[in-house]
């Protein structure tokens, strides 16, 4: 029974932090939820800077994979790919679309995008914390988070 409420809850708790700080972002959450200074932009800002942070690897990767999209004419499906990497890691922040990105541009036989994905193995393991910090900002959008102050 516990378990069932424990699933059933855990994704508003996430989001809504009641004081228990496990890393950065429930920090970034806390100080959000207790000052009144801490606005939802400034959360939102910060969550996209952990991320970056989180992502290194990954940000390398897609600015690399991006400049080799010139090497594509317009509408090349291989350049759609690309794009489509571009879009949901530096503007949509789509996980999901980002990752089916990833497997898509794996299966291209272009020798300049198989370099550089050689060159970063194992780019659909993302951290734990960068998915968080991505879920959060997900939810956010969803969500208001209720402030003390």
């Amino acid at each position: 029974m516990i378990s069932l409420q424990k699933k059933e809850f855990c994704q508003f708790f996430a989001i809504q932090q009641i004081g228990l700080i496990e890393d950065s972002i429930d920090l970034l959450l806390m100080l959000h939820w207790s000052k009144s200074d801490f606005s939802s932009k400034k959360l939102e800002n910060a969550l996209i800077d952990i991320s970056a942070e989180y992502n290194r690897i990954q940000n390398t990767f897609v600015k690399n994979i991006v400049e080799l999209k010139e090497n594509f004419k317009k509408g090349n499906a291989i350049r759609r790919i690309i794009e489509d990497i571009e879009d949901s890691f530096y503007y949509s922040k789509d996980i999901v679309k980002y990752e089916k990105s990833l497997n898509a541009i794996e299966g291209v036989n272009d020798k300049a995008i198989k370099k550089c994905i050689s060159t970063f193995p194992n780019l659909s393991k993302q951290p734990e914390l960068a998915k968080k910090a991505m879920h959060v900002l997900q939810e956010l959008k969803r969500l208001d988070i209720y402030k003390l102050a």
